[in-house]
């Protein structure tokens, strides 16, 4: 359960107090809690101390897990405070993992070769193995000698896991750029000393899968931004120095992909790499193309560093100028003479996936198009190379390439040679240059011989073995190079055999054409020696004849030139329109095959990237099964060695096999120490009880012979007993006497000191009574001083509380007089609003009453006129009776 600390120094001592009693996990724990809590996440100087004490504890203990999370947590904690803080902590971390890595390297018996470790296991995430399993179970050796042998393993893995938990905290952080990038090389020396190869790929897969992430998530806030320079020159450097490990590793697939990573990040770069830095990736390129038995671009690569070189270094030096320009020939030289034929079906040229491959090796070299030897040559006459070599390399230059003497080419070749073997530099080209002359060789006995003994061929090639040059002829056949066969009957070589055979020119030094090619341009020499013979014996039918022809087509040009003019300009706008038909069409096609390949490109990323994370999701279930499956294990093999230890335990594992303890659960465990135990107590039950009978009959046995025995041993011990007791009542007298008279002489001594001790007891009573006397009454002066201040202070006190009471009443008779005025204003409101509704009804009441009156009046005035009317109408009435009488 974890517990809350108030203060994280709380939690620093609270460790340090369990390292005092040698509890270093619950020490963990307590550290643990305070570096998640998000109650502790603003960063104080006591977090630095904290994180050592805790990444100190997680290297003793080899948790690396929990060494990530707590660096994890603690970026969260200074990443916008103090990121030096988590600098300073990370390089802590590596830098006590690194010694305790060398510590046990220092210590294991493992197989020490030539200075350096080799261990036995090959990836480190799988330390056991199928074979050390089986090696351990029908091995003789114990348990100390096994671990012994895989001491150093487990913390070059957990130094393997620091770097890689570094290393993805650190990436994609502005901030912290510059380490990411020295953890990066710590790294890779790291896989040097330990020759940890597959570490190594892995190590490469992770810093590329880490600039992916880059220059995916550019937009986010503290990112690497690849537009910098700065940052660019640190990816490179980086990159850099992954090639060189992987070229010290011989990893020459990782270096290729090395060099493609760092191909790619020059060309993001907006600003020129420094030449310096170009001349090293150019000089590891043309290592890689070595040993890839890529001489032809080993060569081109060779060429662009003496370029570079030349160009960007103002003051080279005639000696280093003289070592590159050596070397560019000496690679040169030795690059093998290809076909060219295009009927070949073997050469490179037409061999689509080689055409590709050469395509994208000339792109890391900046190249156009690919090279070939032809070109190379061409390049090293042209930069006047040759004015800059030993006088050897010159004279071999000349032999292979612009002389033709083959009775003598390989034993001038042959003192050339000898000087390559003598330079460091260059002696890597002997055997290749070696080949170039046998291949030289044939070409030139080819344009002389038609027919040579295989014997002589040897003679003229002495640094060649009879199965190297049949090899070197099987070779030059299938290519196509030559026309030759061999007839072991008669143990020559012919050339030229076959006229059905194209043969274009040959490269290098030429004598005369082959009489295959001969006897190929005979109809065509023929051609031309009949129309020389014709154009002599009759030569002015012959110009009559061209005469009447010219005429002719200058006739029909003149007739049909409006209507071939007219129809060249209807088939120009046709031509243009189709073009620009075409164009639109090629365009548009374009863009759709633009717009599918995005597609494409797209639903790959996103495919790639899913399989990319269920297979890191898979990959980290698996670790955590196979973790708590070798923790399960390790807790069954301590339980089974504890169990070993004890009576029981090894009784019960003694009579199972190795493999069987292996296949043990810890209930199998306990079930099995259960079953020893209770076949322990049911034997020792039963020898107790046999052993209880013998010796209940033997007592018997005995009693029944010792009665008479004791008798008589009774009867002796009372006669013994009653002379002891005469003895020992005699001593006793004797001893009282003594010790009275010892006693009356002490009493008569002591009573002569009698007087003195009284005296000097009175005198002792004295001086402490008059101490004593003086300290009462020091204390009742201090006991009053004390009273007198206790009575101030209470007086203080009572008057300060009857300040604050009165105060308070002061503040009470203000609020209650504040509450008097309020209600007094609420009462004279409350009055005036009365006042106001008691007018307000009398208005109304005087309103109602004119209303009333207005009515009466209203209604009495209707009533006069109604009463008017019937006046009226009454008297209407009368007057007409009258008139109607």
């Amino acid at each position: 359960m974890p517990v809350f600390f108030l203060k994280p120094e709380n939690a620093l001592k609270r460790a340090n107090e369990f390292l005092e009693v040698g509890k270093k996990e619950p020490a963990l724990d307590a550290l643990a809690d305070v570096i998640k809590s998000k109650k502790h996440r603003t960063w104080q100087k006591v977090h630095e101390e904290i994180m050592e004490r805790y990444l100190t504890l997680c290297v003793e203990l080899r948790r690396g897990h929990l060494a990530k999370e707590g660096l994890y947590q603690y970026k969260l904690i200074t990443q916008q405070v103090s990121i030096a803080s988590l600098e300073d902590s990370v390089r802590f971390f590596l830098k006590l993992s690194n010694e305790k890595a060398e510590d046990a390297r220092k210590n294991s018996q493992q197989v020490v070769k030539d200075g350096q470790v080799v261990l036995d296991v090959d990836d480190l995430d799988h330390i056991q193995t199928p074979e050390s399993l089986l090696l351990s179970t029908v091995s003789a050796e114990d348990t100390q000698a096994r671990t012994d042998r895989v001491l150093l393993t487990p913390w070059v893995k957990f130094l393997w896991e620091a770097y890689r938990s570094v290393l993805d905290l650190l990436r994609n952080n502005a901030k912290v750029e510059k380490l990411y990038h020295e953890v990066a090389k710590e790294a890779f020396k790291f896989c040097v000393d330990y020759g940890r190869r597959t570490e190594f790929r892995k190590l490469c897969d992770n810093l590329r899968q880490h600039l992916q992430h880059i220059q995916t998530y550019q937009n986010q806030s503290n990112s690497v931004n690849l537009n910098s320079p700065e940052s660019m020159q640190m990816h490179v450097e980086t990159r850099l120095q992954q090639l060189d490990t992987a070229i010290a590793l011989d990893l020459w697939q990782e270096a290729f992909k090395a060099i493609n990573d760092v191909h790619g990040l020059l060309n993001l770069s907006k600003k020129p790499p420094r030449p310096a830095m170009v001349a090293n990736y150019l000089m590891k390129q043309a290592t890689v193309y070595w040993m890839a038995n890529n001489p032809l671009f080993h060569a081109a690569a060779c060429h662009r560093l003496l370029v570079l070189s030349r160009e960007q270094k103002k003051n080279l030096s005639d000696i280093e100028l003289g070592k590159l320009a050596s070397r560019v020939v000496a690679a040169t030289l030795a690059v093998p003479l290809h076909s060219c034929n295009p009927e070949s079906n073997f050469t490179a040229e037409l061999n689509e996936i080689a055409r590709d491959k050469h395509r994208r090796l000339a792109g890391l070299l900046q190249l156009n198009q690919p090279p070939s030897r032809s070109s190379l040559i061409r390049d090293v006459i042209r930069l006047n190379v040759l004015d800059h070599i030993a006088p050897e390399l010159k004279q071999l230059f000349n032999w292979l390439e612009n002389e033709f003497h083959p009775l003598e080419l390989c034993e001038r070749v042959v003192k050339c040679v000898e000087f390559l073997d003598t330079d460091e530099d260059l002696k890597q080209y002997s055997a290749k240059v070696k080949t170039v002359a046998t291949s030289r060789l044939l070409q030139q006995v080819a344009q002389v011989y038609s027919t040579i003994q295989i014997k002589r061929l040897l003679q003229l090639a002495p640094f060649v073995s009879e199965f190297g040059l049949e090899n070197s002829i099987v070779r030059a056949a299938k290519l196509v190079d030559l026309q030759v066969r061999i007839d072991h009957r008669s143990q020559s070589v012919m050339f030229g055999a076959d006229v059905s055979l194209v043969e274009q020119s040959i490269e290098g030094p030429l004598l005369q054409a082959m009489p295959s090619e001969t006897l190929r341009k005979q109809l065509s020499g023929m051609s031309r020696a009949l129309a020389n013979a014709a154009s002599l014996v009759a030569p002015d039918d012959e110009a009559a004849k061209v005469e009447a022809q010219r005429r002719s087509a200058a006739k029909a040009h003149m007739n049909n030139r409006v209507k071939e003019h007219r129809n060249m300009l209807k088939r120009k706008l046709v031509i243009e329109k189709r073009k620009e038909e075409i164009e639109s069409l090629a365009q548009a096609r374009e863009r759709q095959e633009r717009a599918l390949e995005a597609e494409k490109i797209r639903k790959t990323k996103a495919a790639e990237q899913a399989r990319l994370k269920k297979e890191a999701e898979e990959r980290e279930i698996k670790r955590k099964k196979e973790e708590l499956a070798e923790i399960g294990r390790r807790q069954v093999m301590e339980k089974i060695e504890q169990i070993k230890k004890t009576t029981i335990g090894g009784k019960a594992l003694a009579n199972l096999k190795p493999e069987d303890i292996e296949n043990l659960d810890a209930d199998s465990l306990v079930a099995k120490q259960m079953e020893e135990l209770e076949r322990e107590k049911k034997e020792l039950a039963t020898r107790v009880k046999t052993v209880e009978k013998r010796v209940d009959h033997f007592e018997r046995a005995k009693r029944l012979a010792e009665v008479a025995l004791l008798k008589e041993q009774y009867e002796k011990q009372q006669k013994d007993d009653e002379v002891f007791f005469k003895e020992q009542q005699k001593a006793k007298v004797v001893r009282a006497i003594d010790e009275r008279k010892n006693a009356e002489e002490i009493k008569e001594r002591m009573s002569r000191m009698e007087v003195d001790v009284k005296i000097y007891i009175d005198r002792l009573s004295g001086v402490r009574n008059v101490r004593y006397q003086d300290e009462m009454k020091e204390f009742k002066e201090r006991l009053a001083e004390e009273r007198r201040r206790e009575v101030e202070r209470r007086c203080e006190e009572e008057r300060l509380r009857e300040e604050e009471r009165r105060r308070e009443e002061e503040r009470r008779l203000a609020e209650e007089e504040e509450r008097r005025e309020e209600e007094r204003r609420r009462e004279e409101e409350h009055r005036r609003e009365e006042e106001h509704r008691r007018q307000e009804e009398e208005r109304r009441r005087e309103e109602d009453e004119r209303r009333e009156e207005e009515r009466q009046r209203e209604e009495e005035r209707c009533r006069e006129e109604n009463h008017r009317r019937e006046e009226a109408r009454r008297r209407d009435d009368e007057r007409r009776r009258d008139d109607d009488r």
